[in-house]
């Protein structure tokens, strides 16, 4: 079990990272942001990690750890489809709050199916 959450969690970040790191280049390109422009759309982002934290905990207790960590994976995909095909900046914006609560709840779930996987008294090394 351990072997295939860390997979997934590998999985997931190598893929939602692309989002992340191509964020620059469409708030330059595509959007025609400036510098203020850009960290305006990363505040997006971090609005909707903090909203997860007043989420979280209902989201947990609603569905099941496989269909956090499944639909977060989902709600990113989608991300990246509308910083792809969307020109609109607000429209971006409210996509990358969705990211922001997505990206938590999928590593949240991620790190709590980790721990839950280890035995009893063992530790990781390290």
């Amino acid at each position: 079990m351990l072997r295939a959450v860390l997979v997934r969690s590998g999985l997931f970040v190598f893929f939602a990272s692309a989002t992340w790191a191509l964020l620059p280049l469409t708030a330059h390109a595509r959007l025609h942001l400036g510098s203020g422009g850009y960290g305006v759309l990363q505040g997006a982002v971090g609005v909707g990690a903090v909203a997860c934290a007043v989420l979280l905990p209902r989201l947990r207790a609603a569905c099941s750890a496989d269909l956090l960590a499944t639909a977060s994976a989902a709600a990113l995909a989608g991300v990246a489809v509308v910083l792809a095909l969307v020109h609109v900046t607000i429209l971006v914006g409210v996509a990358l709050a969705f990211g922001g609560v997505a990206w938590i709840v999928s590593l949240a779930t991620l790190n709590a199916a980790y721990q839950a996987s280890l035995r009893a008294g063992s530790r990781p090394a390290g």
